[in-house]
């Protein structure tokens, strides 16, 4: 997944954060089997 290249170039914890709230949310808006298969 291209996110995870992303995070570990950025120092900031609050713009990593803000990163896994996406996942999370878009993780509940897809379902978890429907997510799995679009990483």
């Amino acid at each position: 997944m291209h996110r995870l290249g992303l995070e570990k170039g950025l120092s900031d914890p609050e713009v990593i954060n803000i990163s896994q709230k996406l996942d999370l949310l878009m993780n509940q808006y897809y379902g978890h089997h429907n997510y799995k298969k679009m990483i």
